[in-house]
């Protein structure tokens, strides 16, 4: 489980909080007990070549359902 900080305390904690997080640990921020964000690290985009998309799609198959959707739309 990750560590929780209370909104609070943010401020004073952050120094650390930081520190955990580019060393790839996440934290819940959390008021009165209750969690509503979290500081997590950031990996970047990672972009994935045409050729290996059409190559995924190929391989899946035509999905029924899907194209019912996309033809309504």
């Amino acid at each position: 489980m990750e560590p929780t900080v209370d909104a609070a305390l943010l401020g004073e904690e952050l120094p650390r909080i930081l520190t955990d997080v580019q060393a790839g640990r996440s934290w819940t921020v959390s008021e009165e007990g209750e969690a509503f964000a979290r500081i997590v690290p950031h990996h970047g985009h990672r972009w994935v070549a045409i050729e290996e998309v059409a190559a995924l799609l190929a391989e899946l198959g035509a999905n029924p359902e899907w194209e019912q959707e996309l033809r309504a739309e």
